[in-house]
């Protein structure tokens, strides 16, 4: 009997899967610290969730996921 694939915790935590099948993930960086001297602009962008872009990478970590 084949073992079931258990689902990876710390993925799970990093990127949402939308109802499309897109998986999406926070932009690199903290959002708090050190953002005194960023502009608006960059501080605005860093706080929208992004879509993976490598098709490769998704497919591997929807696997993590599931």
């Amino acid at each position: 009997m084949a073992k079931k694939a258990k689902t990876h915790k710390a993925t799970v935590k990093r990127f949402k899967l939308t109802g499309r099948g897109k998986l999406m993930h926070k932009r690199q960086g903290d959002n708090e610290h050190l953002m005194a001297h960023k502009s608006a602009r960059a501080k605005n962008r860093k706080k929208h969730m992004s879509e993976i872009g490598s098709k490769d990478q998704a497919r591997n970590l929807k696997r993590l996921i599931s």
